[in-house]
């Protein structure tokens, strides 16, 4: 017997000092056991210092041995020594692993499997390995790529990696190194899931995920969905990153990448540095064969087991336990008070004492209070230590307790517990035990025993020692049926699978066995086994061995005169599967704060159901349904939910991977343990298993090419779904168990709601309306409390910067709110909602993204960011296409990666790369505008100078010399201009019909005199009428349409021919401030006018000299009207308004022209020309009209 450590302590000084000696010792022993430095990994041996892992536990399912066992086991080593190096400079040199225990089936042959430098040893069976090596793959008969199983969320570890046999067998490592670097880098990419609780960085290629599409819209481009252009495995550090794409880990993991994720894990957090790293050593791989299980039953006896039956329910519960225990098991009893008890020593099972083993237990309790755990735990360790020879010995400890005290020396019971082999499952029952207790499950499970009228404890004492036979043993063994009666006669029926037809056993439990009168049980073919055995208020029937499958009957009787008993008749069936090759559905239950306490405000409890065929082949569509007992065991305490495989991310990560969940929000207003059963049934027949994954191949073996082109373009598991091709329907089952208990460490009140609905993962565009603004958006209704009810509104904001929306404080602040009109009342959790919505305008990407609240103001986490564009409609027929749906994103051609996003956590060398593309940006365009800058100035400048040259070229222009040829004709001469008589009346006549001519509204008097003759020059006045762009008189003129007034030509003249002068026509503006300006596009007339001259001296003219003179005018007197000529199109004269005028010279002797050689020049440089009407009486005025659709563009400043 060991006494209570406390006790020792309290009375040190009055002990005997022996007795201070050998405790003393006990606990020297205790602690060399195990190094308790190192704390394992919660439900696996696994360790980790500073990042490096020692411990990794690999387990070959139970299959047929290899038949060459050697290279088999040799492959797997270089591919686990090849992960582990890939780890190593994944984590640049800060992580790797250092050992690695294999385990092996008992059916392997040791000495087949082990070689000169490998050795096999023999070790208790691991339950809940990190790495698990079946025959079976999740992607049906593909048989190449492992895969994880991940039901957290993102930094959360998963629950182990699955690597298919054949992952390992078809592994060449010497022949082709990189197909063994790329399955060592596909291991490694499923080990960082496992681990770090990281998620593919880019979306599902096949079977259009609404999600986590392949492709997804920004605006009006489309985008490959990845966080990078190439994973190895992962998005490298220090190179651009994608955080908008809607990848699974951008949406779990708030648009942190994969390697941000994995070096924030708290496995790196205790390097001193960040770049701390470590020397790389392969790791040390041990190989294992699973021996006899040791178990030790270790149950508190003190006088609080004495209420309510509880004695009694531990003694019938472990009676059904043992005879559940395999033959050459090993089992020993301890029981304790304020001192430990060996009552069993440790004993192998046999069929002859199986029965005798039960007897062992006390058959009362000890009238005392104080509970000494560690002496009872502490014995335990040493009955399991009994000669063992190495320190890889191990087995198992079934510890029920109830005491509310702390136990000492608690600490060092946890390490040696986490640092061991040996598994304990701590059983709080009562629910009043010391909460802390549970941390000895490090390696294990443990559990809290209801004590509620919905629940018998006795049954759910008894399913928790079955599900721990099936954690420590590795027994596929479930309770396929239960129900209650309560009445003297009674029968039903039970269903036994093909698959679980092994040790079945049929148990009514009653309050006294001695009421029953009979009970007898009916297989399928009709023979009825009338041979139950009577035990301590139980009737039980064992089947030995195989049992028929099928639809089996009981029927029991009670005594009349017994009288009914106080509490129901429960009537259960447990059995275990057949054998090796079977694959019994199987299910399992656990939370995400099993081995803490919890605090419910900063960690949601949420409760997971993993229900599988073979514990490997996901089971769908099935209904798995959830009872969890509160701690302040009131009637109503009683919570029931229905677990969800959808895929919704919060809380279920991935729909139709076999692992059901929900979260769990109704709380005790106590603290507390807080227990779990799960019942899963067929649905009514809609359960489905696996029969192969979508684009699966043969089962036969492919050649190496296509396997290694297999492994070198694997699919990257899994989106919001697992996508499978063909299901088959299950046969009927029901399988009930029990779930990890947890401890709430404060109390609820009913009236306090610290549930916020769930965040909303799918909010997308369904549709553009056509030729509007708005749009049509939908999303899965999120619950009330997380998933469950429904919420009470919406709040949807958009915003044209994307960063505006990705926080609380921004999205309330910046974001344009939605109308509350337009958005709809919340519906049931995961039910489909649509809203249609106007984007403010066109041409603009705006960002959208919607939260949910309750009716207490709890909000929702901001939903995923969604982009709408909508381009302006233009007036061409042809239209744009709308933008696509996300439905319709797998359709589109697959486009490059386009730039990524800088936003975000980007590294320091990325930002400081981003900063001198930008500096040399900044230079580039100053350099560019300078040039710009310079290059308009030049531009300016030669404007400029032409400018001044046009006006000088036009000055020049304005005068001419009479034209004097150089060897007079006979026919004509040339005589001096003087004014003349004749001149001056044509001129006259000339100018009175210029003036009877219609006018635009203010146009300028012309009958004043705009022309003189001065030093033999015809000129117009350039202060006054310069015909400028500026000048009003020219603005006048080009209105109204008339021409330059031709009236008055009086001036001076010389007496000298050689000096005689013509009209000019000079357009330089000498009045350059004039501010008025003329129109563009003004109508304009030119005339050419032919005036008669007379001289002292005759001159002849001869016909070349008058085409020279009608060439030389023509060029500066005629130009072709502008649109806006029809100013004056509508007057009574629309001969006259609809052309130009020419005039010949009339008949003079002083001015001998060669008329008919004139006139036909005239004709053929004008051939659309005329006769105009005699002017004012003026026979001798010969005119023609010139229309405007015959007349020749010219020079603008000619223009008179």
């Amino acid at each position: 017997m060991f006494c209570d450590s406390s006790f020792v302590f309290a009375t040190m000084g009055k002990m005997p000092v022996f007795r201070f000696v050998w405790a003393a010792w006990q606990l020297i022993l205790l602690l060399l056991w195990n190094d308790p430095k190192v704390s394992g990994t919660i439900m696996t041996r696994l360790q980790v210092t500073k990042g490096v892992y020692s411990k990794v536990t690999v387990r070959v399912d139970d299959m047929e041995q290899p038949v060459d066992c050697e290279d088999f086991l040799s492959k797997l080593e270089v591919l686990l020594n090849e992960t582990s190096h890939g780890l190593y400079e994944l984590t640049e040199n800060q992580s790797y692993i250092a050992s690695i225990e294999v385990h092996l089936p008992k059916s392997w042959n040791q000495h087949q499997c082990q070689s000169r430098t490998r050795k096999v040893r023999f070790s208790q069976f691991v339950s809940n390995p990190d790495i698990s090596v079946g025959t079976q793959s999740l992607f049906g008969s593909w048989p190449s790529q492992p895969w994880t199983e991940q039901p957290g969320a993102c930094g959360q570890s998963g629950l182990r990696v699955h690597i298919p046999m054949r992952f390992i067998s078809t592994l060449e490592p010497f022949n082709a190194q990189s197909d063994l670097h790329t399955r060592g880098q596909s291991l490694l990419r499923e080990w960082c899931k496992y681990r770090y609780g990281v998620f593919p960085e880019s979306g599902v290629l096949h079977g259009g995920d609404r999600m986590y599409p392949h492709v997804y819209n920004e605006g009006n481009v489309t985008l490959v969905n990845a966080g990078c252009e190439r994973e190895e495995p992962f998005c490298p550090l220090g190179k651009p990153y994608n955080r908008r794409a809607p990848t699974k880990q951008n949406l779990l993991c708030h648009e942190l990448s994969a390697m941000e994720t994995i070096l924030n894990h708290e496995d790196f957090k205790m390097n001193v540095t960040a770049n701390h790293s470590v020397p790389y050593r392969s790791p040390e791989i041990s190989f294992y064969l699973p021996k006899s299980s040791k178990y030790t039953i270790v149950l508190e006896r003190t006088s609080v087991m004495d209420i309510n039956g509880r004695w009694t329910n531990i003694k019938r519960a472990f009676f059904r336990f043992l005879q559940h225990l395999p033959l050459g098991s090993e089992v020993s009893i301890i029981t304790f008070g304020k001192e430990a008890t060996l009552n069993l020593p440790p004993t192998v099972v046999t069929d002859v004492n199986r029965e005798g083993l039960h007897g062992r237990i006390p058959r009362k309790v000890l009238p005392e209070d104080l509970a000494c755990v560690f002496c009872a735990v502490n014995m335990s360790y040493n009955n399991l230590r009994r000669d063992s020879s190495d320190r890889t010995d191990s087995g198992t400890v079934i510890l029920v307790t109830g005491s509310p005290r702390r136990p000492q020396l608690l600490e060092q019971l946890v390490n040696v517990a986490a640092g061991s082999a040996v598994k304990v499952f701590p059983i709080i029952y009562p629910g009043t035990a010391y909460p802390e207790i549970v941390k000895l499950a490090a390696n294990a499970k443990h559990y809290a025993v209801p004590e509620d009228e919905a629940v018998s404890s006795l049954t759910y004492l008894s399913e928790v020692l079955f599900d721990i036979l099936h954690v420590a043993e590795g027994l596929e063994i479930q309770k396929i049926h239960e129900t209650k009666h309560l009445s003297y006669e009674f029968a039903g029926t039970f269903t036994l699978e093909e698959e679980m037809l092994h040790h079945m056993s049929v148990t009514m439990s009653i309050d006294d066995e001695e009421k029953v009168e009979f009970f007898e049980i009916t297989n399928p073919s009709g023979k009825k086994h009338l041979f139950s055995k009577f035990e301590d208020g139980m009737v039980v029937f064992n089947h030995p061995g195989l049992a028929q499958s099928g639809i089996w009957t009981y029927h029991a009787k009670l005594y009349p005169t017994s009288g009914l008993p106080n509490d129901q008749i429960l009537v259960d069936v447990v059995s275990q599967s057949n054998n090796a090759e079977a694959n019994p559905t199987l299910l399992e239950v656990f939370t995400n704060i099993d081995h803490m306490e919890a605090d419910v405000y900063k960690t949601p409890c949420i409760i997971y159901a993993r229900l599988t065929q073979g514990g490997q082949m996901p089971v769908i569509n099935a209904r798995i349904t959830v009872r969890v007992f509160l701690p302040d065991a009131l009637p109503s305490n009683v919570v029931h939910l229905t677990l969800r495989d959808d895929g919704s991310a919060y809380p279920d990560i991935t729909a139709n991977d076999g692992i059901y969940s929900a979260y769990f929000t109704e709380f005790a207003s106590v603290p507390g343990f807080y227990s779990i059963e799960a019942t899963a049934t067929h649905n009514e027949g809609q359960a489905r298993t696996i029969k192969q994954q979508m684009g699966s191949k043969p089962t036969v073996l492919p050649n190496s090419t296509t396997v290694e082109e297999d492994f070198r373009n694997p699919e990257n598991c899994c989106g919001s779904h697992v996508e499978f091709v063909e299901t088959l329907p299950t046969s009927p089952f029901h399988r009930q168990t029990v779930g990890t208990g947890f401890y709430i460490k404060q109390g609820i009140s009913p009236r306090t709601d610290i549930a916020a609905p769930s965040r909303i993962l799918d909010f997308r565009v369904s549709r553009i309306i056509n030729d509007s603004l708005y749009v049509e958006l939908e999303w899965s209704a999120p619950g009330g409390d997380f998933d469950k009810g429904k919420a009470d509104k919406y709040e949807i904001r958009c915003y044209t910067n994307r960063e505006a929306l990705t926080n609380e404080q921004s999205f309330k602040e910046m974001g344009i709110l939605v109308h509350d009109s337009f958005t709809p009342k919340p519906v049931a959790f995961g039910q489909r909602q649509t809203c249609t919505v106007g984007v403010p305008w066109p041409n603009e990407i705006f960002f959208y993204a919607i939260i949910a609240s309750d009716k207490t103001g709890n909000q929702s986490p901001i939903s995923n960011i969604i982009s709408v564009y909508i381009p302006e409609k233009t007036s061409s027929s042809t239209e744009l296409p709308p933008q696509l749906a996300s439905d319709d994103l797998n359709q589109v051609n697959q486009q490059p990666l386009s730039e990524y996003d800088e936003y975000g956590s980007m590294s320091n060398a990325e930002r400081e790369r981003r900063s001198q593309q930008i500096k040399v940006y900044i230079i580039i365009g100053v350099i560019s505008g300078l040039l710009l800058l310079i290059l308009l100035v030049i531009f300016i400048v030669l404007i400029r100078v032409r400018t001044k040259k046009a006006e000088y070229d036009a000055d020049e222009r304005d005068t001419y010399k009479a034209y004097e040829p150089a060897v007079p004709t006979k026919s004509v001469m040339l005589p001096d201009v003087v004014e003349s008589k004749s001149v001056t009346q044509t001129a006259k006549a000339l100018s009175n019909w210029l003036d009877s001519l219609p006018r635009s509204e203010g146009s300028p008097n012309t009958t004043a005199h705009d022309l003189s003759i001065e030093g033999g020059t015809l000129k117009r006045p350039h202060n006054n009428y310069a015909l400028s762009k500026t000048n009003p008189y020219r603005h006048k003129v080009l209105t109204n349409g008339s021409f330059l007034n031709l009236k008055d030509c009086g001036g001076s003249h010389s007496s000298h021919g050689d000096d005689s002068s013509r009209p000019t026509t000079s357009t330089e503006d000498s009045n350059p401030g004039s501010s008025q300006n003329s129109e563009s596009g003004e109508s304009r007339q030119s005339i050419l006018k032919r005036s008669n001259t007379t001289s002292s001296s005759s001159k002849v003219i001869d016909t070349s000299t008058a085409r020279a003179i009608i060439d030389t005018y023509s060029g500066n007197l005629f130009t072709r009207g502008s649109d806006q000529y029809a100013s004056y199109r509508g007057y009574s004269n629309p001969p006259l308004s609809s052309g130009l005028f020419v005039t010949t010279p009339p008949t003079n002797p002083a001015l001998e022209i060669d008329q008919d050689s004139l006139e036909p020049h005239i004709n053929q440089k004008y051939p659309h020309a005329i006769p105009a009407p005699v002017l004012n009486g003026e026979p001798g005025e010969n005119l023609f009209i010139l229309p405007r659709n015959s007349l020749m563009r010219t020079r603008t400043e000619s223009v008179v």
